[in-house]
């Protein structure tokens, strides 16, 4: 399977890169477009999108849980069935990829992340760490995302 990585930042550290403007629309557009439910690490429970996305709640799912494995804590995990409204919603949420944080500066739900319908990952995130990963199967097309040549192809 092939992925592709997204770093906000070189190997000196000296170079700071985000997904903003149409790219963040067309990340965010793509997202949706192949996955069926999405995740979010919300702490700030009192962000106007925790209660806007209520009614979409779902169970944590296994791959939802394996997604966010680097966390300790995942009772604030959550977990919500896509439907097209929502696209809209995260994109006024944020107005790029490395916004989504609690923390420096925004006081944003953490880390999204997109899944098929059958549960696996379509794109994850660690927002804190300064990474975004694709997983696209050979009939999903982000041939317009990977136009940016910050994203890096690794084949497993």
């Amino acid at each position: 399977m092939k992925k592709y990585v997204f770093y906000d930042t070189d190997l000196t550290g000296q170079a700071q890169y985000d997904i903003s403007g149409n790219e963040y629309l067309e990340l965010i557009k793509t997202c949706c477009k192949y996955s069926t439910t999405f995740s979010l690490k919300i702490t700030n429970t009192s962000h106007s999108i925790f209660k806007e996305l209520a009614r979409y709640k779902i169970p944590v799912t296994q791959s939802v849980l394996n997604a966010y494995q680097h966390y300790s804590d995942k009772s604030d995990i959550h977990h919500y069935r896509l439907y097209n409204e929502i696209q809209e919603t995260l994109l006024n949420t944020c107005g790029s990829i490395f916004q989504w944080i609690n923390g420096w500066g925004y006081t944003n739900p953490d880390d999204p992340a997109f899944y098929r319908d059958d549960g696996s990952v379509f794109f994850e995130s660690t927002i804190h760490e300064g990474i975004c990963i694709l997983y696209p199967l050979e009939n999903e097309d982000i041939s317009t995302i990977i136009e940016n040549k910050l994203w890096i192809e690794y084949q497993e």
